[in-house]
């Protein structure tokens, strides 16, 4: 093979490193946050000092902030968050990749009143995941799965016809969180329609270290490659 083949085949190659696993997973389906809504992800490598969406670099310890907000009061239990992070790279959120379960009680008592319909209450809950250390294992590219959604609609979608309204109260936040699926079609149908209640809400993680170049790293050097190649031909030509 001459080393015009080779520059084309290598540069083809990193081409398609650049876009490989890089993919952004499928979220599930939540398209009623009327109750519950995501306003902010954020991360920290200062243990909370400072809070952005920085690029991060092995070695720090990170912790995850996560901003719920809620326009109505609602009448279920209490309003659930569970973050995910896919450490592993394989587009998949397992269970030991939890990095963050949180809830706020809305309603304490399974007896009203709570007030005349949906109490408008436009209020915010931030909250905080304990530290993640990282590591070479995790250098490149990851995904960050954030969902909201309430006790009523959790249990509903799980239990299925053997759910009953008070359950909500009985249940414990270990069962809320053990039964919270980073896929599960939270909601109900409505004329013939699924309507998933919460929100779902996806950011990219960069882990940086010295072992794999960024996929926009990769790109670049092959275009770099390609146009060495087409500079040098055409100095041949003069």
């Amino acid at each position: 093979m001459n080393l015009k083949s080779l520059r084309f085949f290598l540069a083809a190659g990193l081409v398609a490193m650049a876009g490989y696993s890089w993919a952004t997973p499928s979220l599930p389906l939540n398209d009623v946050p009327t109750w519950q809504d995501i306003s902010g992800i954020q991360w920290s490598t200062n243990n909370g000092t400072t809070w952005g969406n920085s690029a991060l670099v092995v070695g720090q310890s990170v912790e995850f902030k996560i901003t719920m907000h809620k326009n109505e009061l609602g009448k279920h239990y209490a309003d659930l968050l569970k973050v995910w992070v896919d450490f592993s790279g394989d587009q998949i959120y397992q269970s030991n990749e939890v990095v963050l379960f949180g809830a706020n009680i809305a309603n304490a008592s399974v007896t009203p009143p709570w007030g005349p319909g949906n109490v408008v209450v436009n209020q915010s809950f931030d909250f905080v995941s304990g530290p993640t250390t990282l590591t070479n294992a995790m250098i490149g590219d990851h995904y960050l799965l954030a969902r909201v959604t309430c006790s009523d609609t959790l249990l509903s979608t799980t239990l299925g016809s053997t759910y009953s309204w008070n359950q909500q109260w009985s249940t414990t936040l270990a069962t809320y969180n053990s039964d919270f699926s980073p896929i599960a079609p939270y909601g109900q149908i409505f004329d013939g329609v699924h309507h998933g209640q919460g929100e779902s809400e996806q950011v990219k993680l960069t882990v940086n270290g010295n072992k794999v170049p960024e996929p926009g790293t990769l790109a670049l050097f092959a275009v770099a490659m390609v146009g060495m190649g087409w500079t040098r031909k055409q100095a041949t030509r003069v």
